[in-house]
């Protein structure tokens, strides 16, 4: 088996904007299904 080159630092870390923006869009999407979920519910009964 080959040694692999240790990487960088900054390679194995990502950028806090980059993670921000991700995390946004993930709490923007799970918002959106949960109310979708809750208009369900609500339409049901």
């Amino acid at each position: 088996m080959k040694p692999t080159k240790p990487r960088k630092k900054t390679e194995a870390v990502a950028k806090p904007e980059i993670l921000l923006t991700e995390l946004r869009e993930l709490i923007l999407s799970v918002r959106s299904q949960v109310a979708q979920t809750i208009n369900a519910g609500l339409t049901m009964r």
